[in-house]
């Protein structure tokens, strides 16, 4: 239950209320006015966002298997290939949740 909700608040909440953020104390308008291409921003956002998640999932596990002795029953890369692809998707609800605030 902790992977899913660390997906969900990293994706719509981080994503979300540091966009509106930035959009509210017009730092996306000096970065409009410096050489740094739009896409290396958007993309160094979404990385660290990926590598964050991608850290505490770890995190999670390995308590999870020191803890309380639990293991993974599936395919670890199939659970990995879910991980990024849940990040993905909720960072894509973020941003565009946070375009209509």
């Amino acid at each position: 239950m902790g992977i899913e909700l660390n997906l969900l608040s990293t994706g719509l909440f981080a994503v979300g209320m540091v966009t509106v953020a930035y959009r509210e104390k017009g730092k996306y308008r000096r970065l409009a006015v410096t050489p740094l291409p739009k896409w290396v921003f958007l993309a160094g956002q979404i990385l660290q966002r990926v590598t964050s998640v991608l850290l505490q999932t770890l995190l999670l596990l390995l308590a999870a298997w020191l803890g309380f002795h639990i293991t993974n029953q599936g395919s670890y890369l199939v659970f990995t290939a879910l991980v990024i692809f849940g990040t993905a998707t909720f960072i894509a609800m973020g941003f565009a949740l946070s375009s209509f605030a």
